[in-house]
């Protein structure tokens, strides 16, 4: 190549913009590229979405899409595979033909009808696996949700959304195998061929040239990365295959779209990955503590949403701490929390009796972390140390800047606003 291959990828999505975004366009290039190089669809696909990292494609696979995007639009220079192939490339690359490894049919999967279209099942994800490397899973942009469009130095591209952070997670539960398996949904081409054996219960899928992944894309590119660094990885997911055209496989993912989603907040306190909620867990279930089994999500002592998060931002966040080290640091927080709330609880007895609020609760969490820092502090500190937490919740309504706690997250600036407050607090105290 005139140039590597990554400079040439960056060429192709530039210069595929106008075909990425019209449906006809992208039909025509998927059809001439597998015609003329027998190159999948998915494959094409991944190279101009960055679903797969650009050095994972090879030279006759670029200079196949290259050739492609010019033979579709019209508007694309004509030299263009020239100014990146050498004329040896070029003759070589251009009666090549791509070698598929396909599935061996047929796909027998013991299953539940729902309906004539619509079948449960369940898959590993070694299976899984096996259909990523023979290109068999795909991801349909023309039902799944909108590409993202962006701007790098003054170019637009499209990709597909991912939501990175989603995706660490689910990767982290798998990891720690605390995942709880849920469905993923593919979604048959209308041409695929397949019966349901009702006596035996088994779906059979006699040919296909793939499967569009309706539901869980995310859940699929987390297993991928938990399985490429350690092949020894497994895992059940609940699967569900459909047979739908693209408008009723549009109409499952806006009802899936439609399920109730949880406050940011709340849904904060269900992740049981997270260090702060295995604290709050821990202390709840602690018969020495004077808050056992007042921590739930529903009632009790405060919100735990909000407790979580403030945990989070004042004892772990910033720690750079493996999993051994974390689980040191969520029992010795476990431990002196409980400890805390003992002191605080029993010089304030009204803490018992009703729910402090969220400001009231970033009070007494603030002190925590000093609490938890300093070790051994003597009798006279920890006794001014309550005195001021009983000024400071009882005024904390009271004082500036309380829009900083309206949305229920305790970020670093309702910290700092309660940092400045207990400064105030000092001088009545």
């Amino acid at each position: 190549m005139k140039t590597n291959v990554r400079e040439a990828i960056i060429e192709i999505r530039k210069q595929s913009v106008n075909i990425v975004i019209n449906n006809a366009k992208i039909e025509e290039l998927y059809s001439y590229i597998d015609k003329k190089y027998n190159i999948p669809g998915n494959l094409v696909f991944d190279m101009l979405f960055g679903n797969k990292a650009n050095n994972k494609f090879s030279r006759f696979e670029v200079f196949a899409v290259m050739d492609g995007i010019c033979h579709v639009d019209d508007s694309i220079e004509n030299d263009l595979v020239n100014k990146y192939f050498t004329d040896q490339e070029i003759e070589a690359f251009k009666n090549e033909k791509f070698e598929i490894d396909t599935l061996e049919f047929p796909l027998v999967f013991d299953a539940i009808k729902i309906s004539d279209d619509q079948w449960i099942t369940k898959i590993t994800v070694r299976d899984l696996m096996k259909m990523r490397f023979k290109r068999f899973i795909t991801y349909n942009a023309n039902t799944q949700r909108q590409l993202k469009k962006v701007v790098k130095n003054g170019e637009a591209v499209y990709q597909i959304s991912i939501n990175q952070k989603a995706v660490k997670s689910i990767e982290k539960a798998l990891k720690n195998n605390s995942f709880i398996a849920n469905t993923l949904t593919f979604n048959l081409p209308e041409d695929a061929l397949f019966t349901y054996d009702e006596e035996k219960k088994q779906l059979i899928i006699e040919k296909a040239s793939g499967v569009d992944i309706v539901d869980g894309y995310h859940r699929y590119l987390a297993a991928c990365k938990v399985f490429d660094n350690n092949h020894d990885f497994d895992f059940t997911f609940e699967l569900r295959i459909i047979h739908f055209d693209e408008f009723r496989a549009k109409e499952f993912i806006f009802q899936e779209d439609q399920k109730t989603q949880m406050k940011r907040i709340a849904s904060v306190a269900y992740d049981m990955n997270r260090a702060s909620n295995q604290v709050i867990g821990r202390v709840n279930k602690n018969p020495m503590c004077n808050l056992y089994g007042m921590l739930s999500i529903n009632s009790g002592f405060c919100d735990i949403g909000v407790a979580s998060n403030l945990i989070d931002s004042l004892i772990f966040k910033g720690k750079k701490l493996d999993q051994a080290e974390l689980n040191v640091e969520i029992v010795k927080a476990s431990r002196s929390l409980s400890n805390y709330l003992n002191m605080v609880t029993d010089a304030i007895p009204e803490f018992l009796q009703s729910k402090v609020n969220d400001r009231q609760l970033a009070v007494v969490m603030y002190f925590f972390k000093e609490y938890y820092e300093k070790e051994g502090m003597s009798p006279e500190d920890l006794r001014h140390m309550v005195k001021l937490i009983e000024y400071a919740v009882k005024h904390v309504d009271e004082m500036k800047g309380n829009n900083a706690f309206k949305t229920g997250k305790i970020g670093i600036t309702a910290v700092k606003v309660i940092d400045k407050f207990i400064k105030e607090c000092l001088d009545y105290v």
